[in-house]
């Protein structure tokens, strides 16, 4: 293998705080280099910079040597003849990132003119070429769709489809799969690797799941702060890691081999059993169904679905896109009617009109979103976020009674007592998702819906929050819907974990003696082989 990259004591900085160090690395064509690290660590940046994509407000000096040629001394026009040609890069958020009013044809196409001189007629056929590499079905008809008509899994497979348009020799992969489930996570990372086969590419792999870089990558880079903490093989690095910080984010991991639960360090629960001696459930959902669409496009999304949550009860879901899980939790919360079945809640039946005439309804089940910046006003500071859902469901307490229930649940969820006075743009990812959490319970609700609530956080911010969950559980008598694509994640938190398919449970599984009962169902073996394997012997 030759050298394609050199990036030599590559420095970046935004106005007077450096985020990236002297940095320096080579990469092989046909190689494979993961940047791992913690959010804020400075891996995008390397990345953007690289790519020729960073703000007009970065400084960068150093060297980033592509063929030859130093990126970093080129002017925007000359950036234009790499970028999409010989650099191509596939971004976190498909949806963020591909244009909205734009058809699927006419993104790629905009690649196509500015770096080749096909003409109209061939474009259109490489396009259909490049939806069908990709694995995308029906390529004619979804080049004539649009960015919010696809799943998450054809949105990411389309940029893929973007990035490698005029097969680039660098492919810059910035966590390209975080919001996906495992089976479509498997599906495009042994895409980008069949592609960089046939392609002889080099993939920069930018990700904080140590699972994936295990499998995937050939050489890692532990990042933190902006400077490389230890660099290596991958499978040297995370089998012996040298540096005490590599230890760390391996220790903060949940490989899904290791079994780890949360019940470990405390009285094991029989769950089977507890259901069996329990009389009233906390939530009771009965033959539910629910359909969108007519005729021949009707799509059934919940058939005949029944579960029940006990009391304090956590209940993992887990299931791939579209088999139902959100759906699900929307009914439930009241947001969207079904077409059948029913629900229970405390004795209670549980409707959307339900939810109008009885507000304490309200206050009992709240959710936790995946995205807390997108769910939190950003024009409001924190402290008026919480004083207004105070006053909206208990308008009988004083302004001082409010403020010192808003204290009170900051310091539950390990924030000071100043966050109130700040806004979402202010805080990180972790700490926005102890704020939305914070607000929930500022309802004393008896159920939360988490509807994948760390897939965006790193392990160790993931540690952190999957642990205050526990906490609160036991301090608030909480029952969790832990809806999650990450099984190990569900496997660490829940008592009890729901197998959906295609808008129905398949399978239950249970937690006794430090294990779960095995998976039976074709469906769930399926999705605990597409899950990326890292075992480590760490204390």
């Amino acid at each position: 293998m030759s050298t394609l990259l050199t990036v030599d004591d590559l420095t970046i900085a935004y106005g007077t705080q450096q985020v990236v160090h002297p940095l320096s690395f080579t990469l092989q064509r046909g190689q494979t280099l993961a940047l791992a690290g913690e959010s804020g660590c400075g891996k995008t940046s390397i990345a953007m910079a690289i790519a020729g994509l960073l703000p007009t407000n970065a400084r960068v000096t150093g060297k980033v040597i592509f063929e030859n040629e130093n990126l970093l001394e080129l002017n925007r026009r000359q950036l234009r003849r790499y970028q999409g040609k010989e650099i191509g890069v596939v971004f976190q958020e498909p949806l963020s990132s591909l244009n909205p009013v734009l058809s699927v044809q006419a993104q790629i196409d905009e690649v196509l003119r500015t770096h080749t001189t096909l003409p109209r007629r061939q474009r259109v056929l490489q396009i259909t070429e490049l939806l069908q590499r990709v694995g995308l079905p029906r390529a004619e008809e979804l080049q004539r769709r649009y960015p919010h008509e696809l799943s998450g899994g054809q949105r990411q497979r389309v940029m893929i489809a973007m990035a490698i348009a005029c097969s680039p020799k660098l492919l810059i992969a910035d966590e390209p799969t975080t919001a996906l489930d495992v089976t479509t996570q498997k599906h495009i990372l042994e895409l980008l690797k069949t592609l960089q086969t046939e392609l002889n590419m080099a993939v920069l792999l930018i990700s904080h799941d140590l699972a994936v870089v295990n499998e995937y990558a050939d050489h890692l880079l532990i990042m933190r702060s902006g400077q490389v903490q230890e660099s290596g093989l991958t499978q040297e690095v995370l089998s012996a890691p040298a540096h005490p910080y590599t230890s760390t984010l391996i220790r903060a991991s949940l490989p899904i081999d290791a079994n780890l639960h949360y019940q470990d360090h405390e009285q094991p629960i029989d769950q089977k059993q507890r259901i069996k001696n329990s009389t009233s459930p906390l939530l009771e959902v009965k033959n539910l169904h629910k359909s969108f669409g007519s005729g021949a496009q009707r799509h059934t999304a919940i058939d005949n679905l029944s579960l029940q949550i006990q009391p304090n009860e956590t209940v993992g879901l887990v299931g791939e896109s579209g088999c139902g899980k959100s759906t699900l939790s929307r009914i439930i919360m009241g947001l969207q009617h079904s077409d059948g079945g029913s629900i229970v809640f405390s004795g209670q039946p549980v409707t959307a009109a339900q939810y109008k005439e009885t507000p304490a309804l309200r206050q009992q089940i709240q959710m936790v979103f995946q995205d807390p910046y997108g769910s939190l006003n950003p024009r409001w500071t924190i402290g008026r976020l919480f004083d207004r859902l105070q006053r909206l469901h208990f308008p009988q307490r004083s302004a001082q009674a409010r403020e010192q229930q808003s204290l009170s649940l900051l310091d539950a969820v390990r924030l000071p007592a100043h966050a109130l006075k700040r806004y979402p743009y202010e805080f990180s990812g972790g700490q926005r998702q102890r704020i939305a959490i914070a607000r929930c319970l500022l309802l004393k609700p008896r159920l939360l819906i988490c509807d994948e609530p760390v897939s965006a956080l790193d392990v160790s911010v993931q540690e952190q929050i999957l642990n205050l969950f526990i906490e609160l559980k036991h301090e608030f008598d909480l029952a969790y819907l832990f809806i999650s694509h990450d099984l190990a994640v569900v496997r660490y938190i829940a008592d009890r974990i729901l197998v959906m398919h295609k808008g129905q449970i398949v399978e239950t599984h249970y937690y006794k003696s430090q294990t779960w009962s095995p998976a039976k169902h074709p469906y769930s073996q399926r999705l605990l082989a597409a899950i990326p394997r890292f075992s480590h012997s760490l204390a």
